[in-house]
């Protein structure tokens, strides 16, 4: 389950404050399951999370989204490793591959 996916400009506090919310709703019917927690600017700014983690249920994953053609070492192995070490768990829910290929004309 993934309640958020993406949120852009809204903090932290505003993101997990809605994630909790929504989390102890589904809690009582599913104890188990993981939920996926997104984060600012697209799935991107898990470090935020990592900081400030979600401690009111078990289970609970961070959602990273990570563009090949674009973020490269930098958000996949960088920033994953360091939140990693935060002690949370990172799910890439989106993964996608950009191919710069142009079209030329014959």
């Amino acid at each position: 389950m993934e309640p958020w996916n993406e949120p852009v400009q809204e903090s932290w506090e505003v993101i997990k404050a809605y994630h909790e919310a929504v989390i102890s709703k589904i809690r009582a019917n599913d104890p188990d399951n993981i939920i996926i927690c997104g984060n600012r600017h697209w799935d991107q700014e898990c470090d935020e999370a990592s900081q400030n983690p979600i401690t009111s249920s078990p289970n609970i994953a961070y959602s990273i989204h990570f563009y090949a053609a674009t973020h490269r070492q930098s958000l996949s192995r960088t920033t994953g490793r360091e939140r990693l070490k935060n002690g949370v768990a990172l799910f890439a829910t989106g993964i996608r591959h950009q191919l710069g290929i142009r079209r030329r004309r014959v």
